[in-house]
């Protein structure tokens, strides 16, 4: 993984532009995905600061949704394919930079 760019922080948030490989980013999601199914919300508090399940649900669902858009089809893990697992309305994908009309050509 390599950083790109880190961009100051605005409010209480750090933006970092990052390049890092499918199988950095599936790697990261399969690390979510085994703390989700085996730790309780004090545990993934403890392990990751987030406050809980459905907290980090979303930072999984947000790099499914990226891994689902933009990695090599043949490479993904079928829990990827389930809509209920990753965004996809419109709105969600373009606050997350998807333009799906670019990815449909």
């Amino acid at each position: 993984m390599y950083l790109l760019e880190h961009i100051n922080p605005s409010g209480t948030v750090n933006q970092f532009h990052l390049d890092i490989s499918e199988d950095g980013l599936m790697i990261y999601e399969s690390c979510i995905n085994y703390v989700l199914e085996n730790c309780s919300d004090k545990e993934i508090y403890k392990i990751t600061g987030c406050e809980n399940k459905e907290a980090l649900k979303e930072i999984q669902k947000n790099i499914i949704t990226i891994l689902y858009y933009y990695a090599a089809k043949d490479l993904l893990l079928p829990r990827y394919f389930d809509p209920h697992n990753r965004y996809t309305e419109p709105n969600e994908l373009s606050w997350m930079g998807i333009n799906i009309n670019r990815q449909n050509k």
